[in-house]
Formats: structure tokens, C-alpha cells, sequence
């Protein structure tokens, strides 16, 4: 929301004061229609209302910027446990690769969180919001690039296994 208005108002008082308005709005609209707020989107909300702040207070945008770089750290340090990943595998990834081989694509995802993260904070440093709104941008096609080639690796593994012969590991891992 605030890159959006920012690029089209050039206003960063505007888009800070929006975006909190509309993080806020997204909570309520939750909780008048009963539905569950996840941890991530209330430290998201708190974030977005303490940052946003001392953006309007200060006039300063980093601390907007910021922003990101402190979700991606967090995301990263719940990617951290290991297993994490295994319940989102589908039965055949579970069937065909090990236990090893999977949880390691979480690890995969926590250090691509870590850098990215790390990417942000740099990013955010810089005066052009516009400039780091290109690089926000870049970071959500890397999440997209990590998940095709995550896709792309298991999926040549198995084929692989399966052509080769090698017999299936038990399909209850992770249950």
C-alpha cells in the first residue's frame, strides 16, 4: 500500500498515513467478520502503526522501510525450527525424499529470509523511496524465483528416483 500510493502521490506522509489506515482497517474487517488474526499479522499491524509513527513524527521514511527488513527476520527465525516446512509437502515429496532432504529446504527458506531481510535494511538506507520500492519489488519475484526452483529441484529429484527404480520411503513422514 505504501509503495503504491507513494509512486503515485510522491507523498510519503500521504502513503504512510494510508497504509496505517488500511493495515488497521484489514484487522477490524477481520474481527467483525469473526475470523482468526495470525501472530504475523498483528506484529505486522504493530509494526506498520509504531514505524508509520515515527514516520510522521520524524519525517523520516526509513522507518517505514525498515519495516520489512523486521518481518523478514522474524519469518526467518520461525523458519528456523526445524520441520517447519513438512506439513505444506505434498504426499508424493514426502513419499519420495528424505526427511534430511526436506527439512533442509527450510533452512533453504530461512537464510533466503535472512537475506532478504538484510537486502531491505540496505535498500532502506537509501534517500529514493521510489528506488527501494523497485528492490521491495524484486524481493517478493526472488520469494516467487525460490519457490519455482524449489518445485523445479524436488520435482527432477523424484522423477529421477522414480526412473532409476530407487523404492519410495514411507509416505507418513512428517505426520
Amino acid at each position: 500500500m505504501f509503495i503504491a500510493i507513494n509512486a503515485i502521490t510522491h507523498d510519503v506522509a500521504l502513503a504512510t498515513a494510508l497504509g496505517i489506515v488500511f493495515a488497521v482497517a484489514q484487522v477490524v474487517l477481520a474481527l467483525v467478520r469473526h475470523k482468526p488474526i495470525p501472530p504475523l499479522q498483528w506484529l505486522s499491524l504493530g509494526l506498520v502503526i509504531v514505524l508509520g509513527g515515527a514516520t510522521l513524527w520524524t519525517t523520516d521514511s526509513r522507518f517505514v522501510r525498515f519495516k520489512p527488513s523486521f518481518v523478514h527476520f522474524v519469518i526467518c527465525a520461525a523458519m528456523l525450527k526445524r520441520g517447519w516446512q513438512l506439513r505444506y509437502f505434498p504426499p508424493k515429496a514426502k513419499q519420495w525424499l528424505s526427511e534430511d532432504e526436506l527439512v533442509a529446504w527450510g533452512y533453504v527458506w530461512a537464510a533466503a529470509m535472512a537475506a532478504m531481510g538484510l537486502i531491505n535494511a540496505v535498500a532502506a538506507q537509501w534517500p529514493d523511496v521510489g528506488t527501494w520500492g523497485w528492490v521491495v519489488s524484486g524481493l517478493l519475484f526472488a520469494k516467487l524465483a525460490l519457490v519455482i526452483v524449489q518445485y523445479a529441484t524436488m520435482r527432477w529429484v523424484i522423477v529421477r528416483r522414480m526412473r532409476a527404480g530407487v523404492p519410495p520411503l514411507t509416505a507418513t513422514l512428517g505426520e
